[in-house]
């Protein structure tokens, strides 16, 4: 496989939300059918199945009159590798066709303008069909030229008519389907290279006669005469108004920064890709000593690395950015150069299994960096001015591949003569592998626009669990069910991946109640993104008595400040559920202004959740000051749990929160037990000795309310616990209501026994 076919792949649009916020629908869905833009999902399918059996039988098309046949084609006519550049520069020059190729679109259409040079560039390639007939009868000067002439004009009508494949993919699928389409044609495309590559591998020999290429050629032809049939039958994407003039859009493109880099480059991937993948295969056969046969079959091992790559990728550009595989890719396309540049001598099948591992890896780097460079070029560049800077991206990557091309070949006759014949591709690999190390860093440099970094995209590579997540994502995405849907995000959630976060979120906007309660349980397990604050506001006020209630929890959890407003609404929502999550989450938040409103809400409300929620929201204010509510909270009338939450928030908040909790627990086994564990407390200290035979007699009277209430009330202010606090329960001891629980009394027991020891387990939270 060579890089040129990459090239005739269409553009592969991320879905992303920048992207779509673009996007302004031309006519609105009540338009009449024959107005609408979108195609009905019935006409989607049917459409996107024509276009993979069109691409089927283009791409045998096109591996049978372009890329290493061509090349292999050139050195059985006798072309050095100076003259195999100059052919090979021949195919990017099809990059610079889109500019003639908007003016056929803008007058005919996208299909009728892409069906109509297919047919002319299988015309202008006829002349290929004649090669071996002046090469077998001695008349190489004419066999060559027509080998050019069909060559470049095959590329420049391939190029005027793969204007229009742009705008119809867009058309066959939607922000939620292409890349799974992108997915299935990208097999499409690998799988018919092997198809191909090991037929040809068995028709080529090792010296293979011309007419065999000429066999290859015709059945090109044919194939994409068939191909053409299909182009056709395609659904005509709806007009678009003419676009703005193409310099002044090109000018002001370049001034931008990040587009100016990143063109750069591209240019400089597509020289360096253009500089391997041909010469690799002069390589082969003047290093090694393959023959045809080999060189093709090689192609097979290519095409499954780039298969590999195609999986992976489309598992990952979307979720991961772009941003970081074009890092890795260029590091990988320029690490496998080092093997080429030591070029051990090997014997035949040794030098096979060498040169298919080098090509294997370099076709992962190129499928991933090309992929990545499209999705990358969509991402920084408007919807209006695609049409403009595509023409602008394809001429990038053509002139990269020309200059590749025929840099690549002067470079190597000018080394060969002063190197020798290894030596030479020594140091040619040598000088391509500083080149994409280079590429790499510069990658490294791009903005990022919300893409991890490489490292994490390399290390995510080699994690079971992140693939495994991935694979759960791909899943997702072909989910048919509610039930279906609920057990994947389910287990995403456990997954505890990194790269969930996005698509997770997305189910947020679901109709179903239990998928976006799963979501945002699954969200609350995740490494979450920046984007999460506007999706949990949206929930917040769309969705009062369903999953709103989750998203104020998670908010609190996260620590989304930007959702502190719409939190303060919540506290005030008719929806308890939702007010009392909401008071949670603004003490995490730490919104003190939210604390006086919080205490109002408790001292006013009798529903059991409501209490026990401001309550811990109290409790992680921390504040002293809310003592008083909470003391007059308690009260007969309410359950035991919840003057359970309320007493021991008392504790916390004057900070014996650590010490009171295991003495409840032996009061709430029995009130013996845990008065006798405040007295094990107080024998194993002896900094109480002062107070200690006060305490033990307050102890004694915890039956006797009235005793144990003058006991208390004397030993609070000796106590050191917080001034308004103290004040605050010795009124609980004189309110009879409120002695009368036993739950209060050895609170303030407690209370005055860890004092009384040196306040083993902190500080109070007021100091």
């Amino acid at each position: 496989m060579s890089l040129p076919l990459c090239l005739e792949s269409p553009y592969r649009p991320i879905d992303d939300p920048a992207e779509r916020a673009y996007h302004r629908p031309v006519v609105s869905s009540a338009a009449p059918p024959n107005q609408r833009r979108e195609l009905s999902p019935v006409q989607r399918t049917a459409a996107q199945r024509t276009f993979h059996l069109f691409n089927l039988f283009n791409v045998c098309s096109f591996q049978c009159l372009s890329g290493n046949v061509i090349t292999l084609y050139g050195l059985r006519v006798g072309l050095g590798s100076a003259m195999i550049g100059v052919l090979l520069a021949c195919i990017p020059l099809a990059q610079f066709m889109p500019i003639i190729g908007r003016a056929f679109v803008n007058r005919m259409g996208n299909v009728r303008s892409m069906g109509l040079f297919w047919i002319v560039r299988y015309v202008l390639a006829a002349p290929l069909l004649a090669v071996s007939l002046f090469a077998g009868t001695g008349h190489t000067g004419v066999a060559v030229s027509l080998l050019f002439v069909g060559v470049l004009g095959f590329n420049l009508a391939r190029g005027i008519g793969m204007t229009g494949m742009q705008p119809v993919i867009g058309h066959l699928t939607t922000p939620q389907d292409r890349g799974l389409f992108m997915s299935r044609m990208q097999l499409v495309i690998h799988g018919v290279i092997v198809m191909t590559g090991l037929l040809m591998g068995f028709i080529l020999d090792r010296e293979s006669p011309l007419v065999v290429f000429t066999i290859i050629v015709a059945v090109g032809m044919v194939a994409g005469g068939m191909s053409t049939v299909y182009v056709f039958r395609l659904p005509e994407p709806p007009r678009e108004p003419r676009a703005a003039p193409l310099l002044p859009a090109i000018a002001a493109a370049l001034r931008d920064a990040t587009m100016r880099r990143f063109l750069i480059l591209i240019l400089a991937v597509f020289a360096g890709s253009f500089m391997v993948t041909p010469f690799f295969i002069v390589f082969l056969r003047q290093v090694y000593g393959m023959g045809d046969d080999a060189i093709m079959l090689m192609t097979v091992v290519g095409s499954a690395g780039a298969i590999v790559m195609a999986l992976l990728s489309g598992l990952m550009t979307d979720r991961i950015g772009a941003q970081p595989l074009l890092v890795l890719s260029a590091g990988v396309m320029g690490a496998v150069m080092l093997p080429l540049v030591v070029a051990p001598p090997l014997p035949g099948a040794a030098a096979w299994a060498y040169g298919a591992a080098v090509f294997f890896l370099f076709m992962m780097g190129a499928s991933g960096l090309q992929s990545a460079s499209t999705v990358y070029f969509l991402s920084i560049c408007k919807v209006e001015e695609r049409l403009n800077l595509g023409a602008l991206y394809l001429m990038a990557t053509g002139l990269g591949g020309v200059l590749g091309s025929l840099a690549g070949g002067a470079l190597l006759d000018l080394l060969g003569r002063a190197l020798g014949e290894t030596g030479s591709f020594r140091a040619f690999f040598a000088v391509l592998t500083v080149l994409f190390a280079v590429i790499a860093l510069g990658m490294g440099g791009l903005e990022r626009l919300g893409a991890y970094r490489a490292r994490d995209l390399l290390s995510m590579l080699f994690s079971i669990r992140e693939l495994r997540a991935l694979g759960l994502l791909n899943r997702l995405q072909r989910v048919r069910s509610p039930f279906e849907e609920q057990q994947l995000i389910q287990e995403l959630g456990a997954s505890r991946s990194r790269v969930t976060a996005r698509d997770l979120m997305r189910k947020l906007s679901s109709p179903r109640f239990a998928v976006r309660a799963e979501a945002l349980s699954a969200l609350s397990t995740v490494e979450t993104r920046a984007d999460l604050a506007p999706a949990l506001i949206t929930e917040l006020r769309d969705h009062h008595f369903t999953t709103a209630y989750l998203a104020a929890e998670l908010a609190g959890q996260k620590g989304v400040t930007e959702a502190i407003p719409v939190l303060r609404e919540s506290l005030g929502s008719a929806d308890f559920f939702l007010a009392g999550k909401a008071m949670v989450a603004l003490a995490r938040l730490g919104d003190r202004s939210s604390l006086a409103r919080i205490e109002r809400l408790l001292a006013d409300t009798e529903n059991p959740r409501l209490i026990i929620h401001a309550v811990t929201a109290l409790e992680l204010f921390g504040s002293a000051t809310s003592i008083p509510v909470l003391v007059a909270k308690l009260d007969r009338r309410f359950s035991p749990y919840v003057r359970d939450e309320l007493i021991l928030a008392i504790g916390a908040i004057l900070g014996a929160g650590s010490f009171l909790y295991p003495h409840y627990r032996h009061f709430m086994e029995s009130a013996a037990a845990g008065v006798d564990s405040l007295r094990d407390m107080l024998a194993m200290h002896r900094r109480g000795q002062p107070l200690r035979g006060r305490v033990e007699k307050m102890l004694d009277s915890m039956e006797n309310r009235p005793r144990f209430a003058r006991a208390a009330r004397a030993l609070l202010p000796e106590a050191a616990l917080d001034a308004q606090a103290a004040e605050q329960l010795a009124a609980g001891l004189a309110d009879r209501e409120i002695v009368a629980l036993d739950r209060f009394r050895f609170l303030v027991a407690a209370l005055i026994t860890w004092a009384a020891i040196g306040r083993p387990a902190g500080k109070p939270a007021s100091e």
